[in-house]
């Protein structure tokens, strides 16, 4: 008598096809898509709200200084980190940056951009520019951009 093995059949194989594995692929993608755009979206409210507590804090001690000395303090001064630790005391040199600044150095712009404060002081009259030298700075207008079509 002759002994015949059995030959495994194709249906006995166990396994995953290509549209299997590629239906996991996509749901992976989705899925990681999904994660990505979440955590990036937290952040930028999480850098927003940042901007928002530093602007408040900014505006407090400005007005605390006008109420010290009778006028705000000019662009250069705002600029200068010694007139700043010296006279807005309690701010952290972090405060006076945009969070997602890379420049380290301490630097107000005179006009909004993003990824900077705008701090733009004037006379009394609102229009005339002042230094504090010749002319009073009596008004300011202090901005942030804020991320994803949130506003300034």
């Amino acid at each position: 008598m002759r002994y015949i093995k059995n030959k495994p059949s194709l249906k006995s194989f166990s396994g995953f096809t290509i549209v299997e594995i590629l239906v996991i692929i996509l749901i992976i993608g989705i899925l990681s898509t999904i994660l990505i755009l979440t955590y990036s979206g937290i952040q930028i409210r999480q850098r927003n709200t940042t901007r928002v507590s530093d602007i408040k804090l900014i505006q407090s001690n400005l007005e605390t200084f006008y109420a010290q000395s009778g006028f705000y303090p000019s662009l250069a001064d705002m600029n200068s980190r010694t007139w700043t630790t010296n006279n807005l005391k309690g701010l952290e040199p972090t405060t006076l940056q945009d969070p997602s600044s890379k420049v380290s150095a301490l630097r107000f712009s005179d006009y909004p951009i993003a990824n900077q404060y705008s701090y733009q002081p004037t006379a009394s009259n609102g229009t005339s520019p002042c230094d504090n030298k010749t002319v009073a700075c009596g008004k300011y207008t202090l901005t942030t951009t804020l991320e994803g079509n949130s506003g300034v």
